[in-house]
């Protein structure tokens, strides 16, 4: 059993007034992200059970994956972790859709995941456009259902036609200005010809993609085996490769896993250069070693009885795990110096997935496994790692550990513990600042004893925002307590307000003000101020102040100039 055109038609239509409705003029991601992959995934469903097609195990994985990476921009809001995500959630939905077209899953290698979704996208949109030709609209014949169907195709060009001719000539712009002045008051705050345009364009794009899978289907071949050869070759890259990374091993290895004492035995390094300089480099080794094995195993087979490449394999990957231990030593010793951030989680979790893949790759070479079942596992494995790494709030993760570095070593860093970090962060952030437990100094006295120095802000007899005035500050602690008093300020001002006037206005809401970017870690945020001003945490009393600094106390909007 299959569906009708028109059936089709319909759901994609569905999906298309979802989209616009989830999607256009949204600024920041939420709810609506997992509120859409769950209006795909249910179509899909709805469309699938009364058909012949199989709901298989790769689709049921897939989806799920879709789902779990659309669900963490309802929760979490660190940029790093939705990143990850992003990517995610695109890989999980291109394989959804092709394995629902009823693509076989096996991948011999990892570009050939980019080369079936580029050729049989393609393949589609060729060969499935003419579904348009086969709907058919009820109590219509064949002509009357065709010369709707011409309408609806002409009409945008009509459209876009027209206003390129009315732009073209100013005689015609005068002559139609009352049109376009009363088009503009009927539709223009509505923004109707957006919506129809996105409606339209998701429209057709879910209408090729369902017609692929419930109209006419694609014919899947399994992939060639690829004949065993190249063993030679592959030995003598295989060979050289490891050649290259032992003596790279051995003349660097002091350097690589000598820790302090390498870095306090050579002048003018810092600890950035020392840590963190070689993380692009070794990243793109570590990706580009996998890539090798792949490759020659997609050549020489996997199930290769020649000793000698399956060593050297195997020996490859044993020296990129070095390589990735040496990183994390390194990367370790920086952050004992300087704290954590969200970057320097992620360079752990790269270090360490790279070294888990890479042992489960030499887990197959050893068992002689087929390489299509390790990409499969392998994008398992990423997957799985990747929400793990972004269900662990990154960002709040921050601010944890170096609470707990504090504990340890009594130093707290403004830098890594608020630089940069999103809503999720904001309950620690607002116990480090405001609990007993982490003292970071009293802007009140600062105010009193630096009265030139600081101008405050104030409103309904309290302090909201202090500005510092460009003279340093000549105490350090101070200077540290004005710059984590900023910094909050900022991270405040961040999360709590967004611009939503597209003609950049300066107007703001603040947390989840539109429900399609609710978000859990957003509604812990406090909901003081729709205002732009930067406030604080702790309010000051104005009098006080104002007695010590000679301040005016009264509504900011009377305060004479200075």
């Amino acid at each position: 059993m299959k569906h009708s055109a028109l059936r089709i038609a319909l759901f994609a239509l569905f999906l298309g007034v979802v989209f616009d409705t989830l999607l256009y003029q949204a600024y920041v991601p939420g709810i609506n992200i997992f509120l859409l992959q769950i209006a795909v995934c249910a179509v899909l469903y709805f469309l699938i059970r009364p058909t012949d097609v199989k709901l298989t195990k790769q689709i049921l994985v897939a989806g799920i994956f879709s789902l779990l990476f659309a669900g963490t921009f309802a929760i979490w809001t660190s940029p790093i972790g939705l990143a990850l995500s992003v990517i995610g959630l695109v890989c999980a939905n291109a394989l959804l859709i092709l394995f629902v077209w009823g693509h076989h899953g096996i991948f011999q290698h990892p570009f050939s995941i980019i080369g079936d979704t580029l050729r049989y996208s393609i393949e589609v949109f060729l060969t499935h456009v003419n579904i348009f030709g086969d709907i058919r609209l009820p109590k219509m014949g064949t002509k009357g259902s065709a010369i709707v169907r011409g309408c609806l195709v002409a009409l945008p060009i009509l459209i876009i036609f027209s206003l390129l001719f009315v732009s073209s000539d100013l005689m015609l712009q005068i002559k139609t200005q009352n049109i376009q002045i009363w088009l503009s008051n009927v539709f223009g705050p509505y923004n109707i010809v957006a919506h129809l345009f996105f409606v339209v364009l998701f429209t057709l794009f879910f209408l090729i993609v369902l017609a692929a899978t419930f109209w006419k289907r694609l014919n899947f071949s399994l992939p060639k085996i690829t004949e065993s050869h190249s063993r030679i070759e592959s030995a003598v890259i295989l060979l050289t490769s490891n050649a290259l990374f032992l003596f790279f091993l051995v003349f660097q290895g002091y350097y690589l896993f000598g820790g302090q004492k390498a870095f306090a035995s050579i002048e003018n390094l810092t600890y950035s250069e020392y840590a963190v300089a070689g993380f692009n480099q070794l990243a793109v080794v570590a990706t580009l070693v996998l890539l090798l094995i792949l490759t020659l195993r997609h050549f020489h087979g996997s199930e290769i009885k020649m000793k000698l490449v399956s060593f050297t394999e195997f020996g490859l990957l044993v020296q990129t795990i070095a390589l990735l231990i040496s990183a994390w030593i390194r990367l370790q010793m920086y952050v004992g110096e300087y704290g954590f951030t969200p970057a320097r989680l992620f360079g752990f979790w790269f270090f360490l997935s790279s070294a888990l893949l890479a042992a489960l790759l030499g887990v197959h070479i050893a068992r002689s496994l087929s390489q299509a079942k390790f990409i499969s596992q392998a994008l398992v494995f990423m997957g799985c790692a990747m929400l793990i790494f972004t269900a662990c709030a990154p960002d709040a993760l921050t601010v944890r550990l170096n609470i707990a570095r504090a504990e340890q070593t009594g130093k707290l860093d403004p830098f890594p513990l608020f630089d940069q970090l999103s809503a999720e962060a904001f309950p620690l952030m607002s116990t480090v600042l405001f609990s007993d437990q982490y003292p970071i100094g009293k802007l009140d006295a600062a105010i009193t004893d630096y009265c030139p120095f600081v101008r405050a802000h104030y409103r309904d007899g309290y302090i909201l925002n202090f500005t510092l005035i460009p003279e340093p500050l000549k105490d350090e602690a101070l200077a540290t307590d004005v710059y984590i008093r900023q910094e909050i300020a900022d991270f405040q001002n961040r999360w709590l307000t967004q611009p939503v006037n597209k003609e950049g206005e300066n107007k703001f809401h603040f947390r989840n003000a539109d429900w399609r970017s609710w978000n859990l870690a957003r509604v812990f945020l406090p909901t003081e101020t729709q205002n732009p001003i930067i406030t604080y945490g702790i309010p000051f009393p104005a009098d006080q102040i104002a007695n010590a600094c000679g301040m005016y106390v009264g509504d900011p909007q009377t305060q004479p100039e200075e």
